[in-house]
């Protein structure tokens, strides 16, 4: 899977231009993807806000179609931050229903154990094949997070995130989190 988050440039953005540029990107890293033999490119959805939300959808749309063409599939991970840029996980598959486009699950994008526990079976059964697997002990077990996905029937690869928070060495943090995805697959 190739990340295609471009900040700014994404299917929420206000400014049409913007939404644009984001399409016209996109559909160049599709090409890419395709000459890769990449199967999927995930892309950043903004806010996806009431606003917002209908257009974000037809830039979906139009990014997906040319992604069928080419044999990609057009991916996106739910999104849970305190703030303004929050997009709730039953916004988030509505969005993807409504294009046609994939999830990426990440256990880690949930704001509480019961909608991660709620919304990972869904979205497992809208996957293409991808899905993000973190370690976050003070927020969740991610064995139990790889647990439902077990349950659900999922057959994909899991994509391990480690981050500068999960301590000072990197391979560590990996590790942790690969030893886990061993002990519970």
């Amino acid at each position: 899977q190739i990340n295609l988050e471009f900040a700014n440039l994404n299917i929420s953005a206000l400014d049409p231009v913007i939404r644009l540029e984001a399409i016209d990107l996109t559909k160049t890293w599709i090409d890419h993807a395709a000459v890769l033999n990449c199967p999927r490119v995930m892309v950043n959805q903004g806010t996806l806000a009431p606003e917002v939300r209908q257009t974000a959808i037809e830039t979906l749309k139009t990014m997906n179609a040319y992604a069928k063409a080419k044999d990609v599939f057009v991916t996106m991970e739910p999104r849970w931050r305190a703030d303004a840029r929050n997009v709730p996980w039953d916004v988030f598959v509505e969005v993807i229903k409504a294009s046609g486009i994939w999830a990426n699950p990440d256990c880690g994008n949930f704001p509480d154990t019961e909608s991660r526990n709620t919304a990972l079976p869904i979205m497992y059964g809208m996957t293409a094949g991808s899905s993000h697997v973190k370690n976050i002990p003070e927020k969740f077990n991610t064995a139990d997070a790889i647990k439902i996905s077990k349950e659900a029937g999922y057959k994909g690869i899991y994509t391990i995130e480690a981050r500068a928070s999960n301590g000072p060495d990197p391979y560590a943090a990996v590790q942790t989190i690969l030893e886990i995805l061993l002990a519970s697959i």
